[in-house]
């Protein structure tokens, strides 16, 4: 089953390599995000098998087809099927379902929501924010990431960590396909060898931050390559090319759908093409070809928010109505706003000036990235003229307003605690910040690949800077991030024992984890593994924890009518102390999961 969703993107990406008459190679991106489409249109009619039963029929009527008109078809099937992407394309999977045999799930935020959102539809085969929804955190998210995976699961009839990381390799690699094309006339030697150079430079330029998209299905850097790869669309963009307005306009929906600030990157890459193709846009069919470009991608992403807000689903990035202007004003001046949102941007500028990624601070990165573009205009000035200029300011522009704007969604949308500590500020700078490099590195390579000769200094040039960010890789404290761990450091393999005796526990069961200190993270992961078989919830009683509880003896026992286990993970002394005439003694941390029985208001725990 694991090899159907392969021949499916195949499949698909002949049909529409068929009909624009273009390779498969620059046919794959788009196609592959028109299979996300159509299962998100159908998610609308609160049943994504409909979508998924389009897929499967338009890939039996292609198959019979092909049979049937096999003489009339075969010129056109045959140039595109031997084209070498087909077979690289088949390659690159198999390597891929090596590469994830043993992948797992290790970061908090694929636990607690990317990963159950593709569960949850992969279960009810519903939108994770329709009723009856068992998702349960940021459940107003764009589903674009989710949509494959769950298209991915669907097909191999199975939900695990393997499968996710499939789908999200398959859809980042996806994007670098078309640079295969501008080796046609190259030997295959040379070809082999430029391929090795994109994937080596492709995982290099991701190190720049702390967390890889190929071993995390966070959707930031996959984000930040669709950035990329619009914005290198946008400069080559022709309107009177029917391919390419195809194109952009699927990796343009691809991008507002991947996450909800995926949106405000799209309106920066059609502004670009707008202002690099203005004098062109003289009659009406262009103007409509244009307003079609920007109104589908607006129109899929207001539909999302339309029924999750019918719903009754709260987005978390909704700006408060009382936000202004002036108020923005007091608080970057320090006449106003709140204690915690002049904290969190005294934090956020310092974090500016001094946070690292590797060995620069993000502030050298900016720099470097504009003197990168700078370099670019003057060494390919004559060959590309006032064009790339225009494309390089509006990237740097780009890339302030990008981080002025997320200061604003810490100061107004995020609470407290998560405001002032800058939560995911990484992830979140660096989604602008990983395209930065991609496109540098395209008019690089572009301009490598041009010459007849496949040493030369502009590729000398990028082998430098893998070079170098290959041994600041290797040399860096942060390398134990660089490589896939084995599974046995997974939390699956490390608490088999827990995962026991939750199985000993009955279906449905209602299971409160104890700590004294610490975040909620067994509860969350307990939750995904068992997902609406058991429910799990925390109480943290810690006193200098974000998650503190104030309970007293009688609250909590009220707390535990609730429930019909109770686990204790991580309870010391204060906590017996506090809840003395709760629990008769001090109960063992991590080695039963206690049954919770009540005899005339007293708690009667009972070993499982």
């Amino acid at each position: 089953m694991f090899l159907i969703p392969c021949i499916m993107i195949i499949i698909c990406t002949l049909i529409i390599a068929t009909i624009f008459k273009t390779t498969f190679a620059k046919a794959i991106l788009p196609s592959i995000i028109f299979m996300i489409v159509i299962v998100y249109l159908s998610g609308f009619l609160d049943n994504l098998l409909i979508g998924m039963g389009a897929l499967y029929l338009f890939t039996i009527i292609y198959i019979i087809l092909l049979i049937i008109n096999y003489k009339s078809m075969q010129d056109s099937f045959k140039v595109i099927l031997h084209d070498e992407s087909v077979l690289i394309f088949i390659l690159i999977y198999f390597l891929i379902l090596i590469y994830t045999r043993e992948a797992y799930l290790d970061h908090i935020d694929e636990w607690s929501h990317w990963a159950p959102h593709v569960k949850d539809m992969f279960v009810r085969n519903k939108f994770y924010f329709t009723e009856g929804h068992i998702a349960n955190f940021h459940i107003s998210y764009p589903p674009l990431q989710a949509m494959l995976q769950y298209i991915f699961a669907n097909i191999e009839k199975n939900i695990n960590a393997p499968v996710l990381y499939r789908a999200q390799i398959v859809l980042v690699l996806s994007m670098s396909f078309p640079m295969i094309d501008y080796l046609k006339e190259y030997k295959i030697s040379k070809k082999v060898f430029y391929i090795l150079t994109i994937f080596i430079g492709y995982i290099c330029l991701f190190r720049i931050c702390s967390f890889n998209p190929l071993t995390r299905i966070l959707p930031d850097h996959t984000l930040g390559l669709l950035f990329a790869t619009l914005m290198i669309k946008s400069y080559n963009f022709d309107i009177d090319d029917n391919f390419k307005c195809f194109d952009y306009l699927m990796v343009s929906i691809a991008l507002a759908l991947v996450k909800q600030y995926g949106i405000a990157l799209f309106f920066g890459a059609f502004f670009t093409i707008v202002v690099l193709n203005f004098k062109d846009i003289k009659n009406l069919h262009k103007i409509i070809k244009y307003i079609v470009l920007l109104a589908l991608p607006i129109f899929l992403l207001a539909v999302w928010y339309i029924f999750v807000r019918y719903y009754g689903v709260t987005d978390q990035f909704d700006i408060d109505t009382k936000v202004s202007v002036s108020e923005l004003i007091n608080i970057l001046f320090k006449h106003g706003g709140l204690d915690y949102q002049q904290e969190t941007f005294r934090n956020f500028l310092n974090y500016l000036i001094h946070g690292q990624a590797i060995y620069l601070k993000y502030y050298q990165w900016v720099l470097l990235f504009i003197f990168g573009y700078i370099f670019l205009n003057i060494m390919l000035y004559k060959k590309y003229g006032m064009k790339l200029v225009v494309f390089s300011v509006i990237s740097i522009l780009g890339f302030l307003i990008y981080t002025f704007t997320l200061l604003c969604l810490y100061l107004f949308c995020f609470p407290a605690y998560e405001a002032t500590t800058l939560a995911s500020i990484w992830r979140y700078l660096s989604s602008y910040a990983v395209s930065v490099p991609m496109i540098i590195g395209y008019f690089m390579i572009k301009e490598a690949i041009s010459c007849n000769l496949i040493v030369n200094k502009w590729l000398i040039l990028v082998y430098c800077m893998i070079m170098i960010l290959m041994v600041s890789i290797l040399i860096s404290k942060q390398k134990y991030q660089y490589m896939r761990k084995k599974y046995k450091d997974s939390f699956e393999y490390n608490n088999q024992e827990l995962l026991r005796k939750v199985d000993m526990t009955k279906n449905n069961a209602n299971i409160l984890i104890a700590r004294e200190y610490g975040e909620p993270i067994t509860a969350i992961i307990l939750n995904y593994i068992y997902f609406n078989d058991r429910h799990f919830d925390t109480l943290v009683v810690g006193k200098d924890n974000y998650y503190e509880t104030t309970y007293t003896s009688e609250e909590l026992k009220s707390v535990l009518k609730n429930y019909d286990y109770i686990y204790f993970e991580n309870c010391g002394d204060e906590f017996y102390d506090r809840f003395s005439d709760v629990f008769d003694g001090r109960l063992e941390n991590q080695k039963y999961i206690y049954e919770v029985n009540w005899d005339d208001e007293k708690m009667v725990l009972k070993e499982q």
